[in-house]
């Protein structure tokens, strides 16, 4: 309840000291000749999702899971626009994320000791449990869940975020 109310609070007084300040969805950035789409994670345990690259923009949602897995889509200077797995797009500021590559276990299959079908089985891997990735073949992820001390091959396409990931 007091989190709410603060909330409202927090929202009243930033509409009141900048209603000069137009919201937009759409900002128009101009993209690096370096800059190409990537995964990345948040690196923070409070990461604020603003609706423009600026603090003068609203946060529209605050994250508290460090670790959880996002597409960066644009950049603008320090702030970075991302994707994530709930379709929610927004700006975080560089400092707020991590190079750290990690994913979302979208279909519930088995981690294996080799990337092959045939391979011995290890663990059976639930939808929307976060994992590091260590390396991407063509079909085959290595990954690790670090809470489990699990280690093995999984498919690429059964995470979030495979198109990005990049082949090593």
């Amino acid at each position: 309840m007091i989190k709410t109310i603060l909330f409202v609070i927090f929202f009243i007084f930033c509409k009141t000291l900048h209603p000069y300040v137009v919201w937009s969805e759409e900002i128009e950035t101009k993209f690096s000749e370096q800059f190409s789409p990537r995964i990345a994670s948040i690196k923070t345990s409070r990461a604020n999702l603003r609706s423009g690259p600026g603090k003068d923009y609203p946060i529209k949602w605050i994250y508290i899971k460090k670790k959880w897995p996002l597409k960066i889509i644009d950049q603008l200077d320090h702030w970075r626009r991302i994707h994530t797995i709930n379709n929610v797009k927004g700006w975080f500021h560089k400092s707020q994320l991590s190079r750290k590559k990690t994913s979302l276990i979208i279909y519930k299959d088995y981690l294996r000791k080799k990337p092959s079908l045939n391979s011995k089985k290890i663990a059976l891997l639930k939808k929307k449990l976060i994992v590091d990735i260590i390396k991407c073949k063509v079909h085959w992820c290595k990954i690790e869940i670090k809470e489990r001390r699990f280690s093995g091959w999984y498919v690429k396409n059964y995470l979030w975020g495979s198109d990005l990931i990049r082949i090593d």
